[in-house]
């Protein structure tokens, strides 16, 4: 967490670790390990809290996800689409190689920042 964080909250499971992030108006999701069926619906629980928050932005920081499978893209599309429909700007600050190869094969890399 950096110096200027206001608040941060932390959920673990075995296979998947979520870190919220509040800095100012900038709500940053850092979602660690395997994002798959069991850890999808919790990414979007945690998504959904922060959205509470009515940050005028909100970023995933996806760099350490070592996996993803297809329900873990669907959570990560219908995580946007909530995002987006609350009228906050999505995007991720970051992305890892494996959600890279999926996001590719199911064509939605643009939707993924530049390497």
């Amino acid at each position: 967490m950096s110096a200027g964080a206001e608040d941060a909250d932390l959920w673990q499971s075995e296979s998947l670790g979520v870190v919220v992030i509040r800095e100012g108006d900038v709500v940053t999701v850092v979602v660690d390990g395997r994002l798959d069926r069991s850890g999808a619906e919790r990414f979007r629980s945690c998504v959904m809290e922060a959205l509470g928050r009515r940050p005028e932005m909100l970023a995933v920081d996806a760099s350490t996800l070592t996996f993803v499978d297809s329900p873990g893209m669907a959570g990560l599309l219908r995580v946007r689409h909530a995002v987006t429909d609350a009228g906050v700007t999505f995007g991720f600050s970051s992305a890892s190689p494996a959600l890279r190869r999926v996001a590719e094969d199911a064509g939605f890399e643009a939707l993924l920042p530049d390497a």
